[in-house]
């Protein structure tokens, strides 16, 4: 039994039985058209919708996240290895999205694009993590906190205090002293 589709296109419907059970499945006549034909139409709603991301749509923005969101946190947790800083750091690279927008050459596909920048961003944070790691291990080489315990720069300083305070009561004296 054939019957014609939108595209028009020829479809076979076909039963195949397996194991007993009867399975229906459809063979389609001259696919390489039928599948050329389904990618115009999600190029255009590609289109379609960044063009209305870029007018700042509300509804076009909501599906460009929802359809994006998973494989941008997969993306950052590939690289960082922690679902939280993953979720944390998707949410910057949909602000970097959402403002690069305007600047989308469509020289490649969609989801390419924002793969790309989800990359880059990753690593991005990657390079500041291990900065701020070095930073974290040159600090308790020196003593230095952030928590409030008193490293060695805190204890310089109370020294410094120290010494000057001493240094001016010393001076009080010797004027007092020298007062008739």
């Amino acid at each position: 039994m054939r019957s014609p589709d939108r595209a028009g296109q020829k479809i076979k419907r076909n039963f195949i039985e397996l194991s007993g059970a009867r399975f229906l499945s459809y063979t389609i006549d001259r696919a390489p058209e039928l599948l050329r034909c389904i990618l115009t139409e999600l190029q255009m709603t590609e289109q379609e919708l960044i063009s209305k991301a870029i007018g700042r749509d509300r509804e076009a923005l909501s599906q460009l996240v929802e359809t994006y969101r998973r494989k941008v946190i997969k993306t950052a947790y590939y690289y960082l290895g922690n679902m939280e800083d993953a979720e944390d750091l998707s949410q910057e690279i949909f602000v970097k999205i959402l403002t690069s927008l305007p600047r989308f050459r469509q020289s490649s596909s969609l989801s390419t694009w924002i793969y790309r920048i989800a990359v880059n961003e990753s690593l991005n944070a990657v390079r500041r993590n291990r900065q701020r790691q070095i930073f974290c291990r040159i600090e308790r080489i020196f003593g230095i906190t952030e928590n409030g315990n008193k490293g060695k720069k805190q204890e310089i300083q109370a020294e410094t205090d120290t010494l000057e305070a001493e240094y001016q009561r010393q001076r009080l004296w010797e004027a007092i002293s020298s007062l008739p």
